[in-house]
């Protein structure tokens, strides 16, 4: 993998990204439902990639996107996130790994996450061989 997409969950609880994030972990423990979650604004996101909810300075929940739909199956939920209707929709696995944030910084993650965005894995070679050895589960350690 050379990229995964990251999203910032806002540490307000009445922001978008805190009450959607809240609603998706509802979603997955009451009705055994994937977590899912919008795309960047460019909809590039592949099946396969990593996906990180980060909470900056505390941890960085990590998920695999398991596909992605269209913009049509966006939750009736996510109305109000205006200017975002047009964005694809990851259908995530369940968590695989809670990184702390010290960690993920040691691995070379990045130190602020602003917006749902790419991030290029090639400069960082620490994470991106820890990502590829979480999916098979070797030798993993933090």
């Amino acid at each position: 993998m050379s990229k995964m997409i990251l999203s910032p969950i806002n540490k307000n609880i009445r922001s978008n990204s805190n009450r959607d994030y809240q609603e998706q972990k509802q979603r997955v423990n009451e009705g055994k439902l994937q977590y899912c979650w919008d795309d960047t604004a460019k909809n590039m996101a592949r099946e396969g990639e990593f996906f990180g909810f980060v909470f900056n300075g505390t941890m960085v929940r990590i998920h695999q996107i398991m596909g992605v739909k269209s913009p049509a199956h966006r939750l009736p939920s996510w109305h109000e996130n205006v200017g975002q209707g047009d964005r694809n929709v990851l259908e995530l696995s369940d968590q695989l790994i809670e990184i702390p944030w010290l960690q993920w910084i040691a691995m070379g993650g990045s130190n602020k996450c602003q917006g749902t965005s790419h991030y290029l894995l090639d400069n960082r070679p620490e994470l991106a061989s820890f990502l590829n050895r979480l999916v098979t589960m070797e030798n993993i350690s933090l």
